[in-house]
Order: C-alpha cells, then sequence, then structure tokens
C-alpha cells in the first residue's frame, strides 16, 4: 500500500466516522475538509445575548410562609421607606 493509499484509506475511514456520528471526526471534517472555523461567525448582524431573568419558582412550604408572613412583609416595606427618607 502506498503512502497516498494509506491517507487516502485514513481519510475515508474519518469521513465514514464522522457519517456515523462521531463528533471529534465531525470537527475534523469540518475543520479540514470543510474549511470551517474553530471560532463561531460573529456576524455584525447576528445580537448575542447579554443575560437573562431568573426566577424562583416557590414551593408548597414556602408559599404558606409568604401567605403567612404577608402582613410582616407589608410592615417591612413601611419601616423600609420611612429608612430611606
Amino acid at each position: 500500500m502506498t503512502k497516498e493509499d494509506k491517507k487516502k484509506a485514513i481519510l475515508e475511514k474519518q469521513f465514514e466516522m464522522a457519517m456515523e456520528g462521531s463528533v471529534e471526526m465531525l470537527k475534523w471534517v469540518g475543520i479540514n475538509l470543510c474549511h470551517q472555523d474553530r471560532k463561531p461567525d460573529m456576524s455584525a448582524d447576528e445580537m448575542l445575548p447579554t443575560g437573562f431573568d431568573v426566577k424562583r419558582i416557590p414551593n408548597e412550604y414556602e408559599k404558606a410562609i409568604a401567605d403567612e408572613y404577608e402582613e410582616y412583609r407589608e410592615e417591612f416595606l413601611e419601616w423600609k421607606e420611612s429608612r430611606d427618607d
């Protein structure tokens, strides 16, 4: 088997593995045969997300506690508002 035949056989095996779902081979084929880059394409017209809102969903116990202490919450907010002045 010549050096060129070996290269061809390896390339065919790598391509076969990529088509079977090997992530590493998909990357290799993409970079080496399709001239893709390792870095994402950052077009000027594409906006990147800057963040997201996270909200915790209370469980049943926390809901019960919140209902029980609602009157204290109002009292606290009044106290806090008086301190801000």
